[in-house]
């Protein structure tokens, strides 16, 4: 998890400050690491463990450090095993946008770049132009097999092709917005 803060000088107030508090210890393992970094965070935060074990205390642990008054944005880098993860629960949200280059002389047109990502996942797919070319959303939850389908077929076809730009993988725990509470 990447954390800017309102200011940069604060990062080791920030870090001896959140470690010390109960929540905070309660989602976090003695094997996660916090580096200090002057890149797009402040503060970098790694979660070591299983993703069955860390994906609900890792959102949960961003929600808690976003609502911390130094902080200005926190940002989730999730390992692609947490996507199938996510999969399995009703209760998650996943997404995967992608952004194809412009290369008119391979002769492959978007179609064929879709027809050969080969999935058994249940997905909505948007074709979006402008910023992002194709927006995958996944109906949760899916089988054990289905996960790992989502695993191995899409989002490596995405990353071992050479049309794709870039990509952006979104795992969210949906919120019930009636109740006002998470559906986790």
């Amino acid at each position: 998890m990447s954390i800017a803060l309102n200011r940069a000088s604060a990062r080791l107030d920030f870090i001896h400050r959140t470690l010390n508090i109960n929540w905070c210890e309660a989602n976090l393992r003695p094997t996660d690491r916090a580096y200090l970094s002057d890149g797009w965070g402040d503060v970098i935060l790694v979660s070591t463990g299983e993703p069955k074990d860390r994906l609900s205390k890792s959102l949960d642990l961003q929600e808690m450090l976003f609502e911390d008054f130094q902080v200005e944005r926190t940002e989730l880098m999730l390992t692609p095993q947490c996507v199938a993860e996510a999969a399995l629960h009703k209760s998650y949200y996943v997404r995967v946008i992608t952004r194809l280059m412009n290369d008119r002389t391979t002769g492959e047109d978007n179609k064929e770049f879709i027809a050969n990502l080969k999935s058994d996942v249940p997905c909505v797919l948007a074709r979006i132009p402008g910023l992002s070319d194709y927006d995958f959303r996944f109906i949760t939850p899916v089988g054990e097999k289905q996960a790992s389908s989502l695993y191995q077929g899409i989002l490596r076809g995405i990353v071992q092709g050479d049309r794709v730009d870039r990509f952006r993988t979104i795992i969210g725990a949906l919120q019930d917005v009636t109740k006002g509470t998470s559906m986790n």
